[in-house]
């Protein structure tokens, strides 16, 4: 693992699609050493994901982020990971990247035991209403407290 050497034996958490080649011998490699490994940006089948588990996986990032506009309605990686009791999800509870009633849902199917509530605050957080560079590019930070493009109130940024 050099990143590992590189890092001085600092990676903690390693969040990954567990469908890319060759990720169950990298999850049982990490997880052994200590690394919690996480699952995320992912549309693994629901095997996928149980041999990830299997292999060392405890943990959902941003469960529900990035998921994608359709998906199937009973068969995918969201119902999946939340029926496996062993992982714990984070979850994004900042009222834009989960509305309430998914917020409710996924902390029913964790419990208060397995779930994470987290943050995804951008260095524009706080600032008023208005348009801002950041780097190269410029972003709006909309009156609910949004970061999107300027005028593209649809169009949040993950930065």
């Amino acid at each position: 693992m050099s990143w590992q050497e590189a890092a001085r034996g600092m990676i903690r958490l390693i969040t990954l699609a567990p469908e890319r080649p060759g990720a169950k011998e990298f999850i049982r490699r990490a997880s052994t050493t200590g690394v919690k490994v996480a699952l995320g940006h992912t549309a693994a089948d629901g095997e996928t994901i149980d041999t990830a588990v299997r292999a060392g996986a405890s943990l959902s990032t941003h469960l529900g982020n990035g998921s994608h506009s359709l998906i199937p309605r009973l068969k995918n990686y969201i119902w999946q990971q939340l029926s496996i009791d062993e992982l714990f999800a984070s979850i994004i509870t900042d009222g834009f990247h989960l509305p309430d009633s998914v917020v409710k849902a996924f902390w029913r199917a964790k419990s208060k035991e397995r779930i994470i509530l987290t943050s995804d605050v951008a260095v524009m957080g706080g600032k008023e209403p208005g348009v801002y560079r950041y780097g190269s590019i410029e972003v709006e930070i909309f009156s609910d407290g949004h970061l999107g493009l300027p005028g593209r109130r649809d169009r949040r940024l993950h930065i």
